[in-house]
């Protein structure tokens, strides 16, 4: 139900996200070995399916690892 009321709205939704562990206490998650931590920039295709994790920002220009989970 929450990824159709997102739909609606335009949003992306994450839900059923078992293989994230969250450490609320460090102010990270991980998924699939790699660390996202606090400060962190990531971008979310809700549509595609893909996590976008940015490593690096240069102007405008945006170095980003592509995950298709």
């Amino acid at each position: 139900h929450a990824a159709l009321v997102a739909r609606g709205f335009g949003k992306p939704c994450v839900a059923g996200c078992e293989g994230i562990h969250v450490n609320e206490g460090a102010h990270q998650f991980s998924a699939d070995g790699r660390q996202i931590k606090e400060g962190d920039f990531i971008s979310i295709n809700g549509t595609a399916g893909e996590v976008l994790y940015i490593t690096g920002i240069d102007g405008n220009r945006l170095t980003i690892n592509r995950r298709k989970d």
